[in-house]
């Protein structure tokens, strides 16, 4: 159980990090600059997911199975565009709102994936 907490919480620091970046980045572009959310968050979380696989290797968190982590990255990354677009887009929530709901939801659904397909290190 230790060795969970210690996981979880390697996860959570890197994640946070690299999403609060990709978060302010994409408020930025979207709510100031008023680019359309489509666009902008495809991108930003493309970004996103290249600073996470990077910080978990750094950290020696992942095992060696880029191929599981990336079909996992990419169905929740699509889960987390499609959120974000229709709440930014459609509900017309700001995304300084809407990022951080979706972005919480699928953050801890992508760690139990990862704890499901043991890409991290038990």
């Amino acid at each position: 159980m230790k060795k969970h907490i210690i996981n979880f919480s390697k996860y959570l620091t890197v994640g946070i990090l690299a999403t609060i970046l990709g978060w302010l980045a994409a408020t930025f572009f979207i709510d100031i600059l008023n680019y359309r959310a489509s666009i902008v968050l495809l991108i930003m979380n493309i970004a996103v997911f290249f600073i996470k696989y990077v910080g978990y290797r750094k950290i020696r968190l992942l095992k060696k199975s880029f191929f599981t982590f990336l079909a996992i990255s990419i169905t929740s990354t699509i889960l987390l565009t499609l959120a974000e677009i229709v709440m930014i887009d459609y509900m017309t929530l700001s995304a300084f709102i809407a990022i951080p709901i979706a972005e919480i939801i699928l953050f801890v659904l992508r760690f139990l994936a990862f704890y499901w397909f043991r890409i991290i290190y038990d």
